[in-house]
């Protein structure tokens, strides 16, 4: 990890160091939340090249890993994958 990826990790983390004598309790952490939905915390494997390749454009955007696959995911889900609709056997299946 070069310099500047580490202090933005830093910076993103909120692990710099203490400015006016203020606590990390009195800075808050992080982003304030923005979204309505619960969240939960799962864990996936991708292949280590996808990986870098995903830190590298969330990198260029200035966004985190996770908020730029949130939006690939989603976008996946709503545009290339076929719609589905029941079987004959009441079973579902992609439609088309």
């Amino acid at each position: 990890m070069v310099y500047w990826q580490l202090a933005r990790a830093l910076i993103r983390a909120n692990c710099q160091p203490e400015k006016e004598g203020r606590t990390m309790s009195e800075r808050g952490r992080g982003r304030p939340r923005q979204y309505t939905e619960e969240r939960i915390t799962t864990a996936i494997r991708v292949p280590l090249s996808l990986h870098r390749r995903l830190q590298e454009e969330a990198g260029v955007r200035d966004t985190s890993v996770n908020h730029l696959f949130l939006r690939a995911a989603s976008y996946y889900l709503d545009h290339v994958l076929p719609p589905l609709g029941p079987s004959e056997d009441g079973s579902i299946a992609a439609s088309g």
